[in-house]
C-alpha cells in the first residue's frame, strides 16, 4: 500500500522534493516516470508527467490502474503555477479551493467544466481558485482577462485532469503549488515550446536569448522564477507528508 501518490509535471518539480525521500527504484509508463520511495515508515508514489494538457490526459488515464496496484490514500497534484491575481507574490505557496477548465478556441477562452478540491488542511499553502489551461498564459494581458472574466487568481497545464479522475475513484486529492511569474511579468517565446514537450526547439531558442543582454535578462529572470517556486515546494511537500 503506498500512502500518497505525488505527481508533478517537470523534473524541475519533482527533483527538489525528491531527494526528501528514499528512492527505492525507478519505473516507466509511457511518458510518465514514476519513484517509488519511502519516508519515515511510509510508502510514496512520486510520478513525472510531462507539462501541458496532453501528458496530464495520458497519465489522468492510467490513474486508475495505479490506484488499484498501489492502494493509493491519498494523491497531491504538485508544481509551479503562473499568477492571474496581482496579490499573488513569485515563489509563494497556494492551494487550490477549486479548478476551472479553459480552453481558447479562436482567441477567445472558454470554460469547459469545473471540480472541487478536497478539504485537506494544506500548511503554509494560501487557499485560492485555479484554472488549468489549454494553452500557456504569457502576457499580462490574457492574465488580466482570465483573472476578471472567471475569478481564478492562478493557473497551470495539468491540474484538472488529474484530480477530475482522482475524484471519479474517491481518493482523496489536493493541489499544492508555487508562484513561478506573478500577473505583472511576461514570459519569454521560448516558453511556449517547453509548454508543449518541443524540448529541442525551446532551449534553442533560449540559448539565443542568451545572446542577447535585454532578452537574455528576460530569460534568466524566468528561469529565476521557476527554480524559487520550484524550492518552496519541497518544505510543502514535507508538511503534507507528515500530517
Amino acid at each position: 500500500m503506498y500512502t500518497y501518490l505525488i505527481i508533478g509535471a517537470l523534473d524541475i518539480e519533482v527533483s527538489g522534493f525528491l531527494g526528501l525521500f528514499e528512492v527505492r527504484k525507478k519505473t516507466k509508463s509511457g511518458r510518465s516516470v514514476f519513484y517509488h520511495c519511502g519516508y519515515k515508515g511510509k510508502n510514496i508514489l512520486v510520478a513525472r508527467i510531462g507539462m501541458g494538457n496532453e501528458c496530464s490526459k495520458l497519465a489522468a488515464e492510467s490513474l486508475k490502474d495505479i490506484f488499484d496496484a498501489y492502494k493509493v490514500k491519498a494523491l497531491a497534484l504538485v508544481g509551479i503555477s503562473g499568477a492571474t491575481c496581482p496579490s499573488l507574490r513569485r515563489g509563494e505557496l497556494v492551494s487550490y479551493k477549486t479548478i476551472v477548465n479553459l480552453s481558447k478556441k479562436q482567441n477567445e477562452v472558454f470554460a469547459n467544466g469545473s471540480i472541487e478540491t478536497e478539504n485537506i488542511s494544506l500548511p503554509g499553502c494560501r487557499p485560492i481558485h485555479g484554472a488549468t489551461l489549454n494553452f500557456l498564459a504569457r502576457d499580462r494581458a490574457i492574465k488580466a482577462k482570465i483573472y476578471k472574466r472567471f475569478g481564478v487568481q492562478a493557473v497551470d497545464m495539468e491540474s484538472y485532469f488529474i484530480c477530475r479522475e482522482a475524484a471519479k475513484y474517491d481518493v482523496p486529492f489536493c493541489v499544492m503549488r508555487a508562484i513561478s511569474d506573478t500577473s505583472e511579468e511576461e514570459l519569454p517565446e521560448f516558453m511556449e515550446d517547453f509548454s508543449k514537450n518541443k524540448k529541442g526547439r525551446g532551449t534553442i531558442k533560449f540559448l539565443a536569448c542568451t545572446l542577447k543582454p535585454l532578452r537574455a535578462k528576460e530569460a534568466f529572470h524566468s528561469v529565476k522564477g521557476i527554480r524559487k517556486a520550484s524550492a518552496n515546494l519541497k518544505e510543502a511537500v514535507k508538511q503534507w507528508v507528515l500530517h
